[in-house]
């Protein structure tokens, strides 16, 4: 596996997930991360799914681990394409969130738009952390 790439090591039981709808992600890069106080957030790419829906991009929110998800932005394939719709899952489950657009494919737009939700849904303010080690070695 090359080491820029995500995948969940030991994933959390279903009941012990805090959200009861999580993207079924077999293999994704990690391109960015942000962090707040009490957040950290991983910015996927290159995302593998076993299931049929696809995703240019994920924004995964979470406090102590990335399999414990407090809340998923999501840049969905929108009908098959070519447009895209920006998508939460959270504890009450998926929603897309309109309208359609080819410009959630823009990484600078997508992370625009999920930041925003993030601070209105779990108000919070995430910062990227710009650093030279991926992610997983900042702890």
């Amino acid at each position: 596996m090359d080491e820029t790439e995500f995948q969940p090591e030991r994933p959390l039981p279903s009941h012990k997930r805090r959200l009861p709808y999580v993207p079924p992600v077999v293999a994704a890069e990690p391109i960015r991360f942000f962090r707040s106080e009490t957040h950290s957030a991983l910015l996927l790419d290159d995302i593998q799914t076993a299931g049929m829906m696809r995703y240019r991009y994920l924004l995964n929110v979470f406090e102590k681990e990335p399999e414990d998800s407090s809340l998923i932005v999501a840049c969905e394939l929108f009908a098959g394409g070519p447009d895209y719709a920006v998508g939460l899952f959270t504890e009450e489950g998926h929603q897309t969130l309109g309208p359609t657009n080819q410009d959630w494919a823009d990484e600078e737009k997508f992370c625009a738009r999920a930041l925003h939700l993030i601070t209105e849904r779990l108000g919070i303010a995430l910062v990227e952390v710009n650093h030279r080690r991926p992610w997983w070695k900042l702890w």
